[in-house]
């Protein structure tokens, strides 16, 4: 460790404790197997029933969990015409990985939030289910990057862990 002046001007400017760049932890190897994180029955419930937390999110995060394990890139990409807008009783997922379509029925415990969700939206028949929300590309779909063209978003809930 080294002590550093702080910034600032005249006297009693802080001084600050730094770690040398030679001292820094090492980072974690690319080909590191880290840990599967999912969340126990409990802790989506308590996760669904927060209050101040994003709708988008939970929206995202309950799909993901009830609807075949959607990945973060299925989700991006999910359009509105993929999904049975008027009785909400199936969907169509582009596969991340395979880049097939699997239509599946959308579970009874989804659809009151997706239909919210399409009502927030104002009903659309085509465009992102969950499109960007501010900037100069709001209501666009999220940028393609990732498996095949996805766009990643984290919740940072914290979750127990299991092995895979």
């Amino acid at each position: 460790m080294a002590w550093r002046e702080g910034h600032g001007t005249g006297a009693g400017s802080p001084r600050i404790e730094v770690l040398p760049a030679n001292e820094l932890p090492a980072g974690v190897p690319a080909n590191a197997k880290r840990q599967r994180v999912i969340l126990t029955d409990d802790e989506v419930q308590r996760y669904l029933g927060a209050e101040g937390l994003d709708l988008e999110l939970k929206l995202l995060s309950l799909t993901s969990r009830t609807e075949g394990g959607m990945r973060t890139a299925e989700l991006t990409r999910w359009d509105w015409t993929m999904i049975d807008r008027d009785a909400f009783a199936s969907c169509d997922i582009l596969r991340a990985k395979t880049g097939d379509i699997q239509r599946l029925e959308i579970p009874e415990v989804l659809r009151p939030f997706l239909r919210v969700w399409h009502a927030k939206a104002e009903h659309p028949e085509a465009g992102p289910v969950s499109p960007v929300r501010r900037g100069q590309r709001r209501g666009e779909a999220k940028s393609a990057r990732g498996t095949m063209g996805s766009a990643a978003t984290g919740t940072g809930f914290a979750a127990s862990s299991a092995e895979t």
